[in-house]
């Protein structure tokens, strides 16, 4: 059971994240693309900021969800022993250039490994990870 609710809680952060980046951006760009965005949120992960990786995420903005959030990765990142590694593995942007998917290979503290899909808008700021 408490490894089912790990696994459960590290594909909400891979879903959810699921990247920063040598600049130390603490925030997307308006230039950054949706494979740029994801390499930052998963560094900023890596490094274990995850205050920070929450500025990558859409529908993130009031303090109720950022809390949630913040907390369901604090747990996943603690039953995973944090992630060590992510690989991008390809990039598609839709053809309305609104979303986009980045298909990421994260390997956990726990030698685990997860082949995930990150789904991004394209928002006023940038590009974003969904949440949900």
């Amino acid at each position: 059971m408490k490894r089912t609710v790990a696994i459960m809680l590290a594909l909400f952060i891979a879903g959810s994240i699921s990247l920063v980046g040598c600049g130390g951006s603490s925030a997307p760009s308006k230039s950054d693309s949706p494979k740029d965005v994801v390499e930052q949120v998963s560094n900023l992960l890596i490094k274990g900021d995850l205050e920070k990786s929450l500025n990558f995420y859409d529908g993130v903005a009031d303090e109720e969800s950022k809390a949630l959030v913040l907390g369901l990765m604090q747990m996943g990142m603690e039953a995973t022993q944090g992630l060590k590694a992510f690989e991008i593995l390809e990039e598609t942007i839709a053809e309305d250039g609104t979303t986009a998917k980045v298909k990421v290979k994260y390997t956990y503290g726990d030698d685990t490994e997860k082949t995930t899909t990150e789904n991004l808008v394209k928002t006023d700021s940038g590009w974003k990870v969904k949440v949900i």
